[in-house]
């Protein structure tokens, strides 16, 4: 073989290694910060901006009337502003409302549960806006709750909950979904009952939006709280500031911004247990989690939050109850009960070195291996020649590209 096509061989498998390569070294998406989820109206096509800068479109028709929201299946934009005293969804339905800049006042109804009530399991709300809207109680209405997701789920994209004892109650079959929207200014009004942003003894997952200026509470928790995102700040319960209070619940957070932060027993009988997470050597950011257990065997269920620690020259393998890994070990995200903790406890993280470059994938041995086998054709055929050179190059710059992402990648 002559040195010009030897020569051609080591650049183009180089080239290939660097191309292939590249196919893993990306740059993540930018995510858009402000005003995600804010609606935007052509007509009646609304168009918002997700968090990971995709555009969405939804085809709205206009809702005129006044005293009432629509409580079928259907995309919907207010044309106005409505003033109810409550209404019920008790049906299956899967309902897109857009607030559109406008105002939704509910009225004194002593005996209403809460302004909005969910009370079907497969009733989806979606709640939009533009921008300036609000859901909020009248000044006068003795109402516990301006939004009550007794079971089904409601997801808030963009909208203001505010003026009432309690913005948001979640009930023990329901799920809130925070993902834009602002919840303030809640819990000012005299009652009984508990006063906050939210109150939720079902399932709270919140990645984005404020919620802030409430009293007592930005958010009482006694169910299922996930925190990815969001801030909740500025929360006053009489002279001090409480913005969360988890009180014998789940709470995992892995993101999202607290100013200050309290955990408590529901009881004597329930308690939230506290799982801190360790570098062991490692370093990074990690936030505790929390999972309930009762004196009678009961207990709570959580995901572990994804590892977000990083050790140079490893890679994570597993979190253990020891630092020396010779206690229990559990996966990265894994299922973790109360029963599990038994108490406030420590997990550590658990690390391992890289695999050795080269000779760890069979598909980089084995195309390296076949460069210029039996593939290659008959001599003086120089430009098919060329052509399964690089075809071969490529296969060989792929495995060992993969061997790379292996090695920097899989932490």
């Amino acid at each position: 073989m002559s040195k010009t096509i030897k020569k051609l061989i080591s650049t183009v498998a180089i080239a290939a290694v660097v191309l292939a390569g590249s196919m893993f070294i990306t740059t993540a998406p930018v995510k858009a910060q402000t005003q995600a989820y804010q609606m935007v109206m052509h007509g009646s096509t609304g168009v918002y901006t997700d968090t990971d800068g995709v555009e969405h479109s939804i085809e709205f028709q206009p809702w005129s009337l006044q005293d009432a929201i629509p409580t079928g299946s259907g995309n919907y934009f207010l044309m106005g502003d409505v003033v109810l005293r409550n209404v019920r969804l008790d049906s299956d339905a899967c309902i897109n409302l857009c607030l559109n800049g406008k105002t939704i006042t509910i009225e004194d109804n002593s005996s209403a549960k809460a302004g909005i009530l969910l009370e079907n399991k497969n009733v989806i709300l979606n709640i939009y806006d533009t921008v300036g809207g609000t859901i909020r109680l009248s000044d006068n209405s003795s109402i516990n709750n301006i939004l009550c997701v007794g079971s089904g789920t409601v997801n808030l994209y963009g909208g203001t909950i505010t003026n009432g004892p309690t913005g948001v109650k979640v009930d023990t079959e329901g799920t809130f979904n925070m993902y834009g929207g602002s919840i303030s200014q809640n819990g000012h009004m005299d009652t009984r009952y508990v006063k906050a942003g939210v109150s939720n003894w079902g399932t709270f997952n919140m990645y984005g939006g404020t919620i802030s200026d409430n009293s007592n509470y930005g958010v009482i928790s006694e169910g299922d709280f996930y925190l990815y995102g969001g801030s909740i700040v500025g929360n006053i319960t009489g002279s001090r500031q409480i913005d969360v209070l988890v009180r014998g619940s789940n709470f995992v957070r892995s993101g999202g911004e607290i100013g200050v932060f309290e955990y408590s027993r529901r009881s004597v009988y329930r308690w939230s247990n506290k799982i801190e997470f360790n570098p062991n050597g490692g370093s990074g950011t990690m936030y505790d989690a929390y999972v309930w257990q009762d004196v009678n065997g009961g207990y709570g269920r959580i995901t572990l939050p994804p590892n977000a620690y990083e050790k140079e020259g490893q890679r994570f393998l597993s979190w253990n109850t020891k630092a020396d890994g010779s206690g229990v070990s559990f996966a990265d995200g894994a299922v973790f009960t109360g029963a599990d903790a038994g108490g406030d406890m420590t997990l550590y993280a658990q690390w391992e070195d890289f695999p050795a470059l080269g000779g760890t994938n069979e598909n980089a041995d084995s195309n390296a291996n076949n460069l210029g086998a039996s593939t290659t054709p008959q001599t003086g055929d120089s430009s098919t020649l060329i052509t399964y050179i690089v075809i071969d190059a490529l296969a060989a710059g792929a495995g060992l590209a993969m061997t790379f992402k292996k090695a920097n990648f899989e932490k």
